[in-house]
């Protein structure tokens, strides 16, 4: 294993420090597709609050940079920051991208489109984005 993989290892093992009861048992759907492009299909996960917060309120967290395989989503830090937003009673999504502006917009797309099936409020939108995933929130 080189060097730069065990420390891409090691930052997918880390989560946040602050917790929230049962942030770790609440519901994720895993795998969706909201996107199929150049042969492949985007899979996107959506985190939800308890069942009685819904539809919930939705947190859209984009990635600045492409990972079509999605492989970042499943990472300690993306996915216990969707945890806590999830037990802060807001759906929180996380997707894969080739083209991260055009996804994004796909994205929301998708979670319009399919709101009332997923259970979500698309109405009370919300984005998350940290460093350079900044400018592809506000794109």
């Amino acid at each position: 294993m080189s060097d730069r993989q065990a420390i891409i290892d090691e930052i997918a093992r880390k989560r946040v420090i602050h917790r929230l009861p049962g942030m770790d048992r609440l519901p994720v759907r895993r795998d969706l597709t909201y996107r199929s492009t150049t042969g492949s299909q985007l899979p996107l996960d959506i985190y939800y609050p308890s069942p009685t917060a819904r539809p919930a309120p939705t947190v859209d967290a984009p990635l600045g940079y492409p990972d079509p395989q999605g492989g970042v989503r499943t990472f300690g830090p993306l996915t216990s920051w969707a945890q806590l937003i999830a037990a802060s009673g807001m759906a929180a999504v996380l997707y894969a991208n080739e083209q991260p502006d055009e996804d994004a917009v796909a994205a929301l797309q998708y979670l319009r489109a399919s709101a009332n099936t997923l259970a979500l409020n698309i109405d009370s939108l919300g984005l998350c984005a940290f460093s350079g995933n900044g400018t592809v929130a506000l794109a």
